[in-house]
């Protein structure tokens, strides 16, 4: 499910001419960065957003962590010769988990669960 919604976030932007899905394996080195400053996001519905930020916040710490077991075992020997270090980022990777997932952060929404008001424009 994860993937789906990500998938069809990238879908959409390529399908309306968001962005351009590149044609090299050379051309992937610039595409995050390009994607990540030149594409307009206002022109993404917002229920889009909302639900690929609601996968991000869902899924971060455990595919940090699954990483970190794949490409890096030695790390969680850490925990054995350094515990104070290794449980301060563990700490700070659960804060920062928390933060993201409570409710109503990093969506239209805001803190609320309410919209904020529009702003009124007065008549000429």
């Amino acid at each position: 499910m994860a993937n789906k919604i990500s998938q069809y976030c990238y879908d959409y932007c390529v399908t309306n001419g968001l962005i351009t899905s590149p044609q090299k394996l050379a051309d992937w080195g610039n595409f995050t960065e390009m994607s990540a400053t030149s594409v307009n996001l206002s022109l993404v519905p917002q229920e889009i957003i909302d639900q690929a930020m609601a996968d991000f916040r869902k899924t971060y710490a455990v595919r940090r962590v699954r990483f970190m077991m794949r490409h890096n075992p030695a790390y969680f020997w850490k925990a054995i010769r350094e515990p104070i270090g290794f449980f301060r980022e563990l700490k700070s990777l659960v804060k920062y988990y928390l933060m993201m997932s409570s409710d109503g952060i990093g969506n239209s929404e805001g803190r609320t669960g309410q919209r904020p008001p529009k702003k009124r424009t007065r008549a000429p």
